[in-house]
C-alpha cells in the first residue's frame, strides 16, 4: 500500500478544477468523478476503499469532491484507470476555509508531482479569468502562445471587451 500525501491549494471551485484537469490531462476527460457532497471514495491499487481505514492509518484517505480513477476503481468497476500503471486513485478534499487538498499516493508521487501540480494550478487560474471574462461579456480567442518580456513564452488566451461592459 502506498501512503497519500496532502497538498494544500488555493483552488475553490470544482467546474473551474475539472475544466482545467482536463486540459491539463485531456484523455481524463469524461472520466472524472465530481460531486459537490464530498462523498466520493478513493481506491488504493488493489481495490481497496483507503475511506474504510482507520484516520490514523497512514493508508487513509477522506472522501473526496473531485477524484481521478486509478486502477482500485477500475478494478471496482467505478471507471477506467486514467491515472495510469497499478495507480491509486487521486483526489480532491475541502478544507473547512473552502479551499482544496490534493491527496496523491507516493507511489502516484513521482509520476504526479510538483511539475503537475504547478500545470494544473496554472491551468486553473486561467479557465477561472476567462471564466469571469465571459460572464462580464468578453470575446474569448483561441488559446495561444506570448512572448511576455519577464517570464518568457506563457500560454494563454486573448479577451476582447468593449467598453462599459465591466462594472
Amino acid at each position: 500500500m502506498s501512503a497519500y500525501k496532502i497538498i494544500a491549494t488555493q483552488m475553490t471551485r470544482t467546474d473551474v478544477l475539472v475544466a482545467a484537469l482536463e486540459q491539463v490531462k485531456p484523455k481524463w476527460k469524461g472520466h472524472i468523478k465530481s460531486d459537490e457532497t464530498g462523498s466520493i471514495p478513493l481506491y488504493g491499487y488493489q481495490g481497496d476503499d483507503r475511506t474504510k481505514k482507520n484516520k490514523s492509518d497512514k493508508n487513509y484517505a477522506p472522501p473526496c469532491t473531485v477524484m481521478i480513477p486509478g486502477e482500485g476503481s477500475s478494478r471496482a468497476g467505478r471507471g477506467k484507470n486514467v491515472v495510469g500503471g497499478a495507480s491509486n486513485d487521486i483526489g480532491f478534499s475541502r478544507k473547512a476555509d473552502g479551499t482544496f487538498v490534493i491527496h496523491v499516493s507516493d507511489y502516484d508521487r513521482h509520476k504526479y508531482g510538483k511539475d503537475w501540480e504547478n500545470k494544473i494550478k496554472m491551468e486553473y487560474g486561467l479557465v477561472e479569468k476567462v471564466d469571469t471574462a465571459v460572464k462580464a461579456g468578453a470575446q474569448i480567442g483561441q488559446r495561444q502562445t506570448f512572448n511576455h518580456p519577464k517570464w518568457g513564452q506563457v500560454e494563454g488566451v486573448r479577451c476582447r471587451i468593449r467598453a462599459g461592459q465591466l462594472t
